[in-house]
């Protein structure tokens, strides 16, 4: 292949590289190749004769070697000639000599072959077709066995040209690097030079070749065994000729170390990666294309070396017998400069952020738009991306300062549907979307190698979906990026599917993104996902080729058309091709999958507190507040609080105090409580702020900002307006811009502590979480106002009352619905009102007020804004708090819900029957407005048999109740756990209905007499719908962390009993149905930091019980908090045809704290409080836990072999804002 060719094929990688690596902050180039340069000592495998190829001697290998260094397997070849290849006249002209040099590498279950040759692709003398050509500058390849049977040959050798020299096996490690230079001293120097490259030079032993390759791409395995051969490029590619056949294959593990064995060769000089630059205010120069030799083109021998050691790509990923990562931990990433910018789409391009010192918390860089006039109807061109690090996702979507406060409407003639072919609407907006492949620093961005499919959906104002995603194909013939051009203005959701699934999203890019796309003349919007190898991922599935999955696009038999990049800087995304593709469906449900809600964490950077320090209308309790930081950095927890509801706006009073907490590190939690919980509070909600340091390093942002809430909004309702529009909308408010400084997800608890209501000088307590995420509804943009339901209600029924305590977590004053609706009624509900409720306040509604003695049933409660809506049940001295969640959007009959929090199945961890007094009753809501639902449920014991199911009817918009005690054959003394299911159901002479969806809450009460007329203890908690546990029944798509939950928040991990006198149980549940077993870890934290951890293991649909107080484990009055992680997994799933098809996992937990004594010695009153664990999705955000080395954990970790759940999650759905605007 001709330098010419080979420098015009690299031109768009080497451009991308040096955008990144030379522009940004006027960094110096980094090298692109990711070998360190050379291993300090080598380990000797056995020798071979000599004279074995007396005609070749540069093919006679006398001696071979191996090294681990920084991530990379090193192997040297010692020869008794000169290797390489020499240019010999042949019968048509001049031709270079034939030669191989291969390396046979085994990396647990997988084979690979590491071939270097000279043999590249040039084109042929038919229009179109390409020949294999010679031109004395090595080419390697590194090959993977596809089809598993220790052969290449059949996979990679089968057509001419052979589908090694292109990747027409279409293999995700496949790799290719060569050298651009001829002759005794050559390298690799173009290419996939991150992950493998090889070198000429000389040693004691004589000329060697040393290659290179990175571990992480051959899987991760220590068990790594390496032979070499050579042949004269024959067709085989498993040839084993007598010139040479090598010693053999050797596993790496049984040689030993050499210390004397000389380290240094001729060309053996340490090549550092570059050193990062001091941070700097100054703003990063706008993208332009460079010349070649500004790009991150590797140095050889002779070149300057940079002062700072190189960075690996893999030297801090766990060991292989650690916790795979996809369960608590992710790749690391190379360190952020901390002079980098965060991506806004809206950011002027004369905006210079302010530079943070070190000790900041980095802040990753962003695109500078470009220059230029526009016009009033743009074409499809846009400010091109500089790709590097993005900051933590924020949980909630940004609105534009610009938009409508209305929503934007349907066409009178139709519903909105989940469903349908795209479309797209007219405008004149645009959006750009680029796919790329980066390495494992986040560095050397291309084209994404593979077809995968970008989805883009408008969002109403309040965060809802407005219209069907839009999708489009993206491949490297686009250049990895497509644009959405002539589209309404807006906010858009954008996500990507289809990726292979060993490939992950790299750390910090969010799996879904929303941008703000302008009318012209503003450029368009941008957005960039950046993917990496993950070595612990399943095998490659789907890729273009397997069923279902559409194919690629028309290009060269077995190769990707060369992406013209060039510049990048003007870079116009081309159209899709001429009557080309046909733009794949939204993505759905595959095969009944559950229907995903927008946004799946019970958690947000804001959390509404319905009730705080009030048990009705008086303020007699005492509470404690604990937030728990679920981010990926540090950050800190800012909780606004208020009294008594009053007037609406104008008159309102606003928030009654600011409480700071300190600073929480991830998986840390801090306990608002006494001095800083005031006792006035009503209601409240938290925010979180992160410490980055602002005004050119004069403050920190979270301080800052509680300062300025501190004295600006305490009394002041409009000035809280503007706050909470400026939070919720990612805008700004005075100096803060909120969509600069990422915000951190917080997972919060409220502990109450109140009087009995008969006998006062006894104590009640109860818990509830925080209102967060999907649970502060969507806004119906059919019929306008949100909606949420409140399951179990009481009026005088058993001794027990409920009130209702309803927070308005929006921007304007709202009125307030309550339909009531008994059990078993389907008909005529009652309506009561509240007519007016000012932001940020509850208003408290008991109802005995409304509804007559003896009731028992459900509400429907609407409003024109976002509600936090809690329960609490009093009565018999005992109190029981759960929280209500939002109604469901669904205008298509029988299909998917356009939104809903709940699903077809529900899961409760923990049910007592008779369990030193204890009973339970699960209430189920249906969630459907128009039809009946057939619920079945099913009561577990501990080990997870089936100890007795129900079956009953579910009015439409109603509740049922089943209370274990009155169903017959139960056994009583049991610990266990609850599911229960929505199915299917017809009728004769009429259509079937699919199953309604459901959510459920589960009510424990102990009681004193074996009539149940004297409670003691009460506990009350919501289920879990299978998005925020696990897919019923087998898992979907890639299964693990793609389909069910494992890592689950627990803000209150106490064992406290002569402090504060609060002890924490948990109740874990492996509700995959599946046999087999999942290793889990308890990753333990203080207020200050992870402490330990325990490893834990259950069986399939087990529940294990801890109870703190019998750890010995634990210190006595310790307070904190814990993450249950998964560490390792088995359930397994096969096809009706005994294949494998993934491994899932799902957990659930549930939190009980006592206070004031330990489970079993009663105390008057009722010392028991209860709440979900808050499911996690994903793996852990941040490299935050060291991984832990669990009691027979395998070593292995991905793919069928056990264990490996798939990093790469599914795009959710657009998760809509916690608080949306009038």
């Amino acid at each position: 292949m001709s330098t010419v060719f080979r420098r015009s094929w690299m031109l768009a990688p080497l451009v991308l590289a040096g955008l990144v690596a030379g522009l940004a902050a006027n960094r110096p180039a980094a090298p692109a190749t990711g070998q360190s340069g050379g291993p300090a000592a080598w380990t000797d495998l056995p020798v071979d004769a000599i004279g074995e190829c007396a005609t070749e001697p540069g093919r006679d290998g006398v001696g071979s070697a191996w090294a681990i260094d920084n991530g990379y397997l090193h192997l040297r070849l010692c020869l008794a000639g000169q290797p390489g290849w020499d240019k010999v006249a042949g019968a048509n002209g001049p031709t270079w000599t034939d030669a191989r040099y291969k390396w046979r590498i085994s990396s647990g279950n997988h084979n690979f072959l590491l071939l270097l040759e000279d043999a590249a692709l040039v084109a042929g003398a038919t229009p179109g077709s390409m020949v294999v050509a010679g031109d004395g500058m090595g080419d390697l390849t590194l090959l993977h066995d596809m089809n598993g049977n220790g052969r290449f040959s059949d996979d990679w050798a089968t057509s001419s040209p052979p589908q090694y020299l292109s990747n027409g096996a279409r293999s995700p490690q496949w790799r290719r690097a060569w050298a651009t230079n001829s002759g005794p001293n050559q390298q690799a120097n173009a290419g996939d030079l991150r992950d493998i490259g090889f070198r000429f030079g000389q040693a004691p032993c004589g000329p060697v070749i040393d290659v290179w390759v990175n571990t992480a791409v051959l899987g991760g395995s220590k068990e790594l065994c390496a032979g070499w051969f050579t042949d004269p490029e024959a067709a085989d590619l498993d040839a084993r000729p007598a010139c040479d056949s090598g010693p053999g294959i050797t596993c790496l593990s049984d040689t030993e170390p050499n210390p004397t064995a000389p380290p240094v060769i001729a060309t053996d000089t340490r090549v550092p990666s570059a050193t990062p630059v001091p941070p700097s205010s100054t703003p990063l120069p706008t993208a332009t294309s460079v010349p070649p030799t500004e790009t991150s083109v590797p140095p050889t021998a002779t070149e300057p070396a940079p002062t700072a050691s190189p960075v690996s790509a893999t030297a801090t990923n766990p060991p292989a017998t650690s916790i795979p990562p996809t369960a608590t931990s992710v790749p690391p990433s190379a360190t952020p400069l901390v002079g980098d910018e965060t991506p806004t789409a809206t950011q002027p391009s004369t905006a210079t952020p302010p530079s943070s010192p070190p000790s900041a918390t980095p802040i990753p860089a962003s695109a500078t738009p470009g220059s230029g006039a526009a016009t009033a109807t743009p074409a499809p061109t846009w400010t091109p991306i500089v790709v590097t690090r993005t900051p933590t996702p924020d949980l909630v979507p940004v609105t534009p300062p610009w938009a409508s406060p209305t929503v934007t409407p349907f066409p009178t003639s139709s519903f909105p549907t989940p469903s349908g072919p795209p479309t797209q609407v007219p405008g004149t907006a645009g959006l750009g979307v680029c796919v790329l492949d980066v390495d494992p620093n986040g560095q050397n961005p291309r084209p994404f190698p593979f077809q995968v499919v970008v989805h883009a959906q408008l969002l109403t104002p309040y965060g809802a979906p407005a219209a069907p995603p839009m999708s489009r194909y993206v491949d490297p013939t686009t250049g990895g990026c497509t644009t959405y051009a002539g589209i309404e203005p807006g906010s858009y959701r954008t996500w990507v599917s289809n990726v292979p699934s060993n490939y992950m999203l790299f750390p910090g890019t969010p799996q879904t993104q929303t941008v703000q796309c302008l009318p012209a003349p503003a450029q368009y919007a941008q957005v960039a996902f950046r993917y990496t190898i993950c070595s612990y991922c399943q095998q490659p599935t789907p890729y273009p080729g397997q069923p279902g999955v559409p194919p690629p696009p028309p290009g060269p038999p077995g190769q990707w058309p060369t992406p013209t990049l060039s510049p990048w800087a003007t870079f116009t995304p081309p159209a899709p091709p001429p009557g080309g593709l046909t733009p794949p469906p939204p993505p759905g449900p595959p095969g009944g999958e559950y229907p995903k809600s927008p946004d799946r964490p019970p958690f947000g950077c804001q959390s509404l507190l319905p009730i705080l320090n009030f048990l009705g209308n008086d303020p007699v309790c005492s509470t404690w507040v604990e937030a728990q930081n679920i981010g990926d950095r540090p950050a800190k927890a800012l909780m606004l609080v208020w009294g008594a509801p009053g007037f609406c706006p104008p008159q309102c009073t606003g928030p009654l105090k600011i409480e700071c907490s300190g600073l929480l590190t991830p998986g840390s939690a801090w306990n608002f409580l006494g001095s800083q919980m005031p006792a006035g509070a009503k209601s409240g909600a938290i925010v979180s702020a992160g410490i980055e340091q602002i005004g050119f390093g004069q403050d920190i942002f979270a301080d800052a900002l509680c300062e300025a809430l501190f004295q600006t909004v305490v009394g002041d309702c409009g000035e809280y307006r503007r706050f909470w529009k400026a939070y919720t909308e990612h805008g700004a408010w005075g100096p803060f811009d909120f969509g600069y400084l990422p915000c951190q997800p917080m997972a919060v608890e409220v502990l109450r502590t109140c009087p009995g209501d008969v006998r006062p000088d006894v104590t009640v307590t109860s818990s509830y979480t925080g209102v967060a995420g999907e649970f502060l509804g969507a806004y119906d943009p059919v019929f306008g106002g949100f909606a949420f339901y409140a399951p179990s209600l009481y009026a005088g029924s058993g001794g027990y009352n409920s009130i209702l305590y309803i927070q308005n977590g929006g921007l304007e004053c709202t009125s307030l619905e309550l339909w009531f609706k008994g059990h078993d009624d389907c008909l005529r509900p009652r309506i009561c009102d509240v007519l007016t409720l000012a932001p940020g306040e509850t208003y408290q509604f008991d109802v005995s007020s409304c509804l007559p003695q003896g009731w028992v049933g459900n509400a429907w409660i609407r409003s024109t804004q976002p509600l936090g809506v809690a329960v609490d049940h009093t009565g018999n001295d005992v109190l029981m708090t759960y929280t209500g969640m939002p109604s469901e959007l669904n205008y298509s009959w029988n299909g998917q819900a356009f939104y809903t929090t709940g699903s077809a199945v529900a899961y409760g961890p923990l049910i007592y029957s008779e369990y030193q007094g204890w009973d339970s009753a699960v209430i189920v809501q249906n969630m459907s407005r128009t039809s009946a639902a057939k619920v079945k449920v099913y009561f577990l014991d501990r080990s997870g048999d089936v100890i007795t199911t129900v079956v009953d009817w579910v009015c439409a918009q109603g509740a049922q109740q089943f209370y274990l005690p009155v169903i017959a054959g139960l056994p009583g003394n049991w610990v266990g756990s609850v599911r229960v299911e929505s199915q299917d159901w017809f009728a004769p002479g009429s259509s079937p209905v699919a199953a309604p969806n459901i959510s459920a809450v589960a009510e424990l009460v102990k009681y004193t007499d074996v009539m149940r007329t004297e409670p003691q203890e009460a506990i009350a908690y919501d289920l879990f719908p299978e998005q925020m546990a696990y897919d019923w029944q087998v898992g979907s798509y890639c299964g693990g962390l793609c389909s069910g939950i494992g890592r689950i928040g627990i803000p209150s991990f106490h064992k406290d009993s002569a402090g504060t006198g609060v002890t924490s149980e948990v109740s874990i549940a492996n509700i995959v149905p599946v046999p087999g077993f999942t290793d889990f870890a308890i990753f333990i934290y203080d207020q200050n930091g992870l402490l330990d951890y325990v490893c834990e293991k259950l069986h399939s649909r087990q529940v294990e019980y801890i109870d703190l107080n019998t750890w010995g484990f634990i210190n006595p009055g310790f307070k904190g908090s814990s993450i249950i992680s998964a560490t390792f997994w088995e359930h397994d799933v096969f096809d009706g045809g005994g294949n494998f098809v993934r491994n899932v996992v799902g957990l659930a937990a549930v939190k009980v704290e006592r206070s004031g004594t330990a489970m079993g010695n009663q105390v008057p009153g009722d010392e028991s409080a209860g709440n979900i664990g808050f499911p996690l999705p994903g793996p852990m955000p941040c490299n935050c836990a060291p991984a832990p080395r669990c009691p027979g954990q395998p070593s292995f970790g991905g793919g069928g072999g056990g264990g490996g759940a798939q990093p790469t999650l599914p795009p959710p759905p657009p998760p809509p804002p916690p608080a949306p605007q009038p």
